[in-house]
C-alpha cells in the first residue's frame, strides 16, 4: 500500500489539499462499524475512500461500494489495477500496459483526474461490475527437510 497506492493519492490529494486519514471508520446502514483503508476528508466529510488490497489479489467494486454514499468517489486497488466507483456507475483500468507490461500513463492521469474530482472520459463507465484477477503471483520460498 505505502509503495503503490499511497504515492499516487498523495499527488493527486497535492492539488486539491483534502485530509488523509487512514482506517476512517464509519457506521454503515446496517449499524456496523467499518473502515476503509484510506479516506480523503472535507472536514469531517469524505470526499474520496479508497480500499487497499495485496497485489496478490482480486478486486471487484463491491469492495468498496459499502462504503460509499451519493457523490463520495471510490476506489479499490491492488496497486496495479484500480476500480473506480461514482454513483453506481464503475470504470477499472490498469497501470500496467497489457501489451507490453510498461506503466499506462493515461490510467494513471485518469486515476488522478477521478481522485481530484474532475470529469475524465466518463462516456465509457458501466454499471455493471467487474472481477479483476491479479497478475502478480506470490514467489513461494522452498521448504526444506530437515532431517
Amino acid at each position: 500500500m505505502y509503495r503503490l497506492i499511497v504515492p499516487v493519492v498523495d499527488f493527486a490529494n497535492s492539488e486539491i489539499g483534502l485530509t488523509a486519514y487512514f482506517e476512517f471508520n464509519q457506521t454503515s446502514d446496517h449499524r456496523t462499524s467499518q473502515s476503509v483503508d484510506i479516506a480523503l476528508l472535507d472536514g469531517a466529510e469524505p470526499k474520496v475512500m479508497i480500499e487497499a488490497k495485496r497485489v496478490d489479489r482480486g478486486i471487484s467494486a463491491e469492495q468498496i461500494s459499502k462504503y460509499l454514499r451519493p457523490g463520495v468517489r471510490g476506489l479499490v486497488t491492488n496497486g496495479v489495477h484500480w476500480v473506480m466507483c461514482l454513483d453506481g456507475e464503475i470504470k477499472a483500468v490498469s497501470l500496467r500496459d497489457a501489451s507490453d507490461g510498461k506503466a499506462n500513463l493515461e490510467s494513471l492521469g485518469e486515476i488522478v483526474a477521478f481522485i481530484r474530482g474532475k470529469e475524465y472520459g466518463r462516456t465509457d463507465w458501466s454499471k455493471n461490475a467487474t472481477y479483476i484477477k491479479p497478475i502478480i503471483k506470490p514467489v513461494r520460498l522452498h521448504k526444506t527437510a530437515q532431517v
